[in-house]
């Protein structure tokens, strides 16, 4: 460890590590020599064997929530070197049976400098040679079919446990984005459970597709990783090839690539996967050839075809939703970066009361494509978009406890990316909260994060959450009421303060329906916190005469006395009212 500290001093020399760590992916060994005994040791690559080299090291550490990492290193020092450890770097690649231990300690090595604070910026400089590298190295590892340790890993486990090469690469994936700060990326994938994808040759195109979906939304190194990927589209290699085509065409439907490229140079490789031997790499290739940024006329057709999709909403009995959110959700992925405009607030509006529907899949598919309607609109309608979320905050955290469990992962994605669209300030904990939280604690911390990063909006969490008292459906009812009662009890005051005299009487209606629940919880619940709800009308009623009483002395002293030249200045910049008299009246 220290020798890998003491490189990272020198970043020009720890750029050559991590290069050279990348490139070694690319050894292909045969699957009979891959398959080495866990307790091999793995010797660096980087250095030449040493008569005293330090002992091999193993321990467990934890790079993020729930990662828990083997780490893997042996290391010499170079007794003539000056100021330090000096590295000397290997030969060419080695073939054949020493090729195995080589590419083992690249892959090994590579996810032990991602969690070592002083590679963090080298890191970041490497991210799509590294990406691309690890991408491709575990689609060799499924053809070899060496998969053990895939099915069985326990993420959350705390026993240290030596992983196997194709676990290692897939847990490097996902550190790659957790250590560089592109947390966004891994929580788009985790929440989706899209690292489950690659654990799997048969999921594992989906698994890229989905992953470069989610860099493109985020707008993750980009510009680096297509310049990376085109590379790879002219590699003899299919693997190579199927990576690389899967990733811009994703890019070419989330991102404005005309800033980092020309739609002639586009065109160009888009065209040289056409003739690709691999069918896979030429569908996606005329997919890409097809997409809005290179047909442009197209955007204007989708537009109008998504507005007629719109009118199906208001129809009375809608004919399969599922399958016209579906439609309307491909729509927007083929539209991309160049958005729908001002339809992206219609479609937020008719997909918010479909968050209640009956029917599971209905409830699920809305509150996902929600997620993507929110960030839909452009720069014009971000505002707009932003305030709708707002309203959505609610019932969707209600529907964090709903009773499918697809659901809940879905609605656990669409509440996050409204946390990061309105900028909460526990963004990154929320997600830790809502991928790895368990139990009442769990829920605690996410009740936490929405209330205290919506400061004075206390009262309209309220009001919105009021209504699903009123809901046949126990599950939310219950959330409900436990959300309830800690506005109540936790923001009192505040409430005493911004509550209006019309939500007092809302307030004090839906506590009234609970008298006569015939649910005991509920009649309990009413109990408990009806002494609230009537120190809150009452303490609302002093305040409206304490108000009234003080605007009447006002009003009587002003028209007993002429005005003063200041009270002529003031009336000409008037002070803004005291935020309760703004509300009261």
């Amino acid at each position: 460890m220290p020798l890998w500290k003491a490189l990272a001093t020198n970043s020009r020399l720890a750029r050559k590590v991590v290069t050279l760590l990348y490139t070694k992916l690319k050894l292909r060994p045969p699957r009979e020599l891959i398959k080495v005994p866990v307790q091999a040791e793995l010797v660096s690559l980087l250095v030449s064997p040493s008569p005293a080299p330090y002992p091999l090291q193993k321990s467990l550490t934890f790079g993020g929530p729930g990662e828990a990492r083997v780490v893997w290193q042996r290391v010499s020092l170079d007794a003539e070197s000056q100021g330090g450890a000096s590295l000397r770097l290997a030969p060419d690649p080695p073939q054949g049976p020493r090729a195995v231990p080589v590419l083992l300690q690249a892959l090994g090595t590579i996810y032990e400098l991602l969690y070592i604070r002083e590679y963090k910026a080298t890191v970041r400089w490497a991210f799509a040679g590294i990406l691309l590298g690890l991408l491709t190295q575990l689609h060799y590892l499924f053809e070899l079919d060496v998969v053990e340790g895939m099915s069985d890993y326990q993420e959350e486990a705390l026993e240290a446990k030596a992983l196997s090469p194709c676990r290692t690469c897939l847990e490097a994936l996902k550190g790659l984005f957790w250590t560089t700060n592109y947390w966004e990326v891994f929580a788009h994938v985790k929440l989706l459970r899209g690292w489950e994808l690659f654990e799997h040759l048969e999921t594992y195109t989906e698994g890229v597709t989905l992953l470069a979906r989610a860099m493109a939304h985020y707008d993750c190194e980009v510009k680096a990783v297509l310049g990376q990927a085109v590379i790879f589209l002219k590699s003899p290699e299919e693997r190579d090839n199927i990576v690389a085509i899967l990733i811009i065409t994703e890019f070419l439907s989330g991102q404005e690539l005309t800033q980092y490229m020309s739609r002639r140079t586009i065109d160009s490789f888009l065209n040289l996967g056409l003739n690709n031997p691999n069918p896979l790499v030429r569908a996606m290739s005329l997919k890409g050839l097809c997409s809005s940024l290179m047909q442009p006329q197209k955007v204007v057709l989708l537009r109008n075809q998504l507005t007629g999709l719109l009118d199906s909403f208001l129809k009375p009995q809608p004919q399969d939703l599922l399958g016209l959110m579906e439609i309307l959700g491909d729509v927007l992925h083929q539209l991309g970066a160049q958005g729908v405009g001002a339809v992206s607030v219609k479609m937020a509006q008719h997909l918010l009361p479909l968050f209640e529907a009956e029917q599971e899949g209905v409830r699920g598919g809305a509150i996902l494509l929600y997620g993507d309607v929110i960030y839909s609109g452009g720069k014009k309608f971000r505002q707009a978009l932003k305030s709708h979320a707002f309203q959505a905050l609610v019932p969707l955290l209600f529907h964090l406890a709903d009773s499918c469990p697809e659901v809940v992962t879905k609605t656990k994605l669409t509440f996050l990316r409204c946390a990061i669209l309105l900028k909460w300030e526990f963004r990154k904990e929320l997600f830790s909260k809502l991928a790895w939280g368990h139990g009442p604690g769990a829920e605690n911390d996410v009740f936490i994060y929405m209330v205290e990063s919506n400061f004075s909006s206390y009262h309209q969490f309220l009001m919105q959450a009021l209504v699903y008292l009123d809901s046949p459906n126990r599950c939310l009812k219950l959330t409900a009421m436990k959300f309830i009662g800690g506005i109540l009890q936790d923001y009192f005051t505040d409430l005493c303060f911004y509550l209006k005299k019309g939500d007092v009487k809302t307030l004090k209606k839906y506590f009234e329906m609970l008298k006569q629940d015939p649910d005991s919880v509920s009649r309990k619940f009413y109990k408990h916190f009806s002494e609230d709800v009537t120190e809150l009308s009452q303490s609302h009623d002093a305040s409206s005469q304490l108000l009234e009483s003080s605007t009447c002395l006002t009003v009587v002293q002003a028209l007993s006395s002429p005005p003063s030249c200041a009270d002529l200045l003031l009336n000409e910049h008037p002070t803004p009212a005291h935020p309760a008299i703004r509300i009261l009246f």
